[in-house]
């Protein structure tokens, strides 16, 4: 999965799972903060990454998200199970998986073999 989509994928998972009303992310493989502008919903999700310039959206049903990247014009399935997330990017493509404690967002890249560390604070 590519650096900055998997940043708004977990910003996407940690936002829905902790509820916290927050519109940033912490990246650390990138070492920066990334902004978003954004709307979630049980039921609709829709967030703009400030870094790529571009939305992701979809609806949801039972903790089931059909998002479409309107970057790489291309669908993201997330399933959101308690503090767990899983799911598949149709662009990489690959499987992907994480766990979300408290401020922490610990995402495995299945295309990558690695996972990888994000917070909802800047370190």
């Amino acid at each position: 999965m590519q650096p900055k989509l998997r940043t708004t994928v977990a910003f996407i998972a940690g936002r829905i799972i902790t509820g916290l009303d927050k519109l940033s992310i912490y990246d650390h493989f990138q070492s920066k903060s990334v902004s978003f502008e954004a709307t979630l919903s049980p039921k609709y999700v829709k967030v703009f990454n400030d870094d790529r310039g571009c939305y992701t959206a979809g609806p949801g049903e039972e903790n089931v998200f059909d998002l479409y990247d309107f970057g790489h014009g291309h669908c993201i399935e997330l399933e959101i199970n308690g503090n767990k997330f899983k799911g598949y990017d149709e662009l990489a493509p690959c499987h992907f998986n994480g766990e979300v404690n408290g401020d922490e967002i610990s995402f495995y890249d299945d295309g990558e073999a690695k996972t990888f560390q994000f917070s909802f604070k800047e370190p």
